[in-house]
């Protein structure tokens, strides 16, 4: 097995299909499935700027899929879409903004 093969679903260990979230190991900081199993929606426009959700303005997706070949299972390669679309190799990733207050 390879190292990616532990870490992402995609082409060689995927049988074509997404997986339960928690189903390989987490990265160095405990996040799961940051690569590979399905492109994930970002809040920036293909421009680059953080604006207001539209259909009208692309949207970047990251991460590549389940679908996907190894060089393309990585956080830096970017997918645009319309906000509006649909396919079954994009997803998406809840997040909650973590605030600390000194004690």
């Amino acid at each position: 097995m390879t190292l990616l093969e532990r870490y992402a679903q995609y082409i060689i260990n995927s049988s074509g299909r997404s997986d339960a979230v928690e189903s390989l190991l987490p990265n160095a900081v405990g996040l799961f499935d940051m690569h590979g199993n399905l492109w994930e929606w970002m809040q920036n426009s293909s421009s680059g700027s953080m604006s207001p959700v539209t259909n009208n303005v692309r949207r970047v997706l990251r991460g590549g899929s389940f679908g996907d070949r190894a060089s393309n299972v990585r956080s830096t390669l970017r997918s645009y879409g319309q906000p509006t679309s649909r396919g079954s190799l994009d997803g998406f990733r809840p997040s909650k903004t973590w605030v600390l207050f000194p004690s």
